[in-house]
């Protein structure tokens, strides 16, 4: 899948610390709760909400994520790998969501919170396939592995490969056009707690 061409004049500013702060917020509220619950079941896609800035790998802690990915991550040279991916997708990902495909042929998206011009985090979805997994391919992914200089457990890797999640191109698009509704959500109670949060620092007269 090809991006979306990504231009400096397309680059939103950096948000403050302040700004930055609203995040742990939204991960705690219960929309968000509430949303993730709804999205993962309904989807059985992985969904969290990632803070601009941070290396950790984003979906790590769902309860949808792929087990082939979950093994990638697990490893610092795959796992360097994979997030390299995510963080060049929500480089991308200023204005609009974007998705990329992995060299395992797993297919990411990430859609942008935005304050005014400003993206507080990114709310990454996906870790899936449009078409079966195949043998050929699996042997390419050895392949790469090998390159990266990573011992693994084939038996298992393997298994986990082809546990991937297949989801329809047109049924994959729909689901990531929920979430970046779901962005827009966030973005207003963003803007709730920051305005909460400078009239609470407001001096009494």
């Amino acid at each position: 899948m090809h991006p979306t061409t990504f231009s400096p004049a397309n680059a939103a500013a950096p948000a403050s610390e302040a700004e930055r702060s609203i995040v742990p917020h939204l991960q705690r509220s219960a929309l968000f709760r509430d949303y993730v619950k709804a999205y993962e079941t309904t989807t059985g896609l992985p969904l969290a909400l990632r803070p601009t800035g941070t290396f950790q790998s984003p979906l790590h802690q769902s309860q949808q994520v792929n087990p082939f990915c979950a093994l990638m991550a697990a490893n610092s040279q795959s796992g360097a790998a994979c997030r390299r991916l995510q963080q060049r997708i929500e480089t991308e990902a200023v204005t609009d969501a974007q998705t990329l495909q992995c060299f395992a042929g797993l297919t990411e998206s990430a859609i942008p919170v935005r304050l005014g011009e400003k993206v507080l985090g990114h709310l990454p979805t996906g870790q899936v396939m449009f078409r079966a997994p195949t043998a050929s391919r699996f042997k390419s992914v050895l392949r790469h592995l090998a390159e990266f200089g990573m011992t693994v457990n084939v038996p298992q890797l393997e298994k986990a490969y082809f546990q991937t999640r297949i989801i329809p191109k047109k049924q994959y698009e729909s689901a990531v056009r929920l979430v970046a509704v779901f962005a827009q959500h966030l973005a207003t109670l963003g803007n709730q707690v920051m305005v909460r949060e400078a009239t609470a620092e407001l001096p009494s007269v």
